[in-house]
């Protein structure tokens, strides 16, 4: 279903919602979809043009949406659970647990309702949403082994897990029947894959607590000291020893709380960072004369072929080819 290395065809073409050039029209009408938010097209306004495909399952909502031109959308706090797989191109997305970027077999983030939520898509960005109700999700809890008072769902839609591997799968099937008709024409085998795609995705993506059958609603603290460090200035050199000492901890307990928490390592979460940030520059760069070792350094790689090397794996394009569309 992911390829970021091509453009997929439009999903959900006959339910067609959004197709405008207009970014407060786009505002208007996709907060029917979603939520109310800001649209904030980075550059090349003028190729801004917002396409939204949607259809409804029961208690969950699948959306198509691709914008045309980078653009950063700032949503009102979320009344609902909201999974974003990226077809094609480049998104990024936090919210006060932390942040994802898509790339690698990382392909989407879930964002949990009631938190302050950023996102930032990419020119070529497209991306499939499956939009969960907090009722329809919650009334599961008993059925997934979920006992506690609320539901908290891990962020990187990372396909290195096989639940999650096997969730984006069920997506794609649903699509591709919905797109037929067939699905929607029969109300207990549609309320039947609605139960599936929730089930699925709270087994695939729930956060538990270490021991127990409940789930943290934010990271603990030592975590998100580090995670804020980061972000504040990911250009600086900063060892695994050094964020320890940040979070308090020791090493192999730093690294135990990011792979819980945020599904990866301390070192590969810095590493993803720089790499976000020098892809922004390369993306940005004006009219001053900019090189990709300029970006490789500023950032903190200083052997700049291995940092082209790491940018393909990510983004799947070398640093000089998004330079080069500036």
């Amino acid at each position: 279903m992911v390829d970021a290395a091509r453009a997929p065809r439009e999903r959900l073409a006959p339910y067609r919602s959004v197709r405008t050039r207009d970014v407060l029209e786009a505002e208007s009408r996709l907060a029917r979809l979603f939520s109310p938010h800001t649209l904030r097209p980075d550059r090349a306004p003028r190729r801004f043009c917002a396409t939204a495909n949607s259809v409804s399952l029961g208690g969950i909502r699948l959306v198509y949406m691709s914008l045309g031109t980078a653009t950063t959308i700032r949503p009102d706090p979320l009344g609902y659970y909201a999974a974003n797989i990226v077809l094609a191109g480049y998104g990024e997305y936090r919210q006060a647990a932390g942040a994802v970027s898509t790339g690698g077999r990382c392909v989407g983030a879930v964002l949990n309702p009631g938190s302050p939520t950023e996102m930032f898509v990419d020119d070529g960005c497209a991306h499939l949403s499956v939009l969960v109700s907090r009722q329809a999700l919650e009334s599961r809890r008993e059925a997934a082994g979920t006992l506690d008072d609320g539901v908290c769902l891990a962020m990187p839609l990372d396909l290195r897990s096989p639940k999650t591997q096997s969730w984006v799968d069920l997506v794609s099937w649903t699509v591709r029947s919905a797109e037929s008709g067939g699905l929607l024409d029969n109300r207990l085998a549609a309320a039947h894959v609605e139960d599936l795609v929730i089930l699925g995705l709270l087994d695939a993506q729930r956060v538990k607590a270490e021991g127990e059958e409940r789930t943290d609603r934010k990271l603990p603290a030592r975590i998100a000291r580090v995670v804020d460090l980061v972000h504040a200035d990911p250009g600086q050199p900063l060892t695994l020893s050094q964020l320890a000492a940040v979070a308090g901890v020791s090493v192999r307990s730093l690294q135990a709380g990011f792979r819980r928490h945020l599904g990866t390592s301390p070192s590969q979460y810095l590493r993803f960072v720089r790499l976000d940030r020098a892809r922004a520059d390369l993306q940005r760069a004006g009219d001053a004369p900019t090189t990709v070792t300029d970006v490789a350094l500023r950032w903190g790689f200083t052997h700049v072929p291995r940092f082209a090397a790491l940018y393909r794996d990510r983004f799947g394009e070398l640093p000089s080819q998004t330079l080069r569309r500036r």
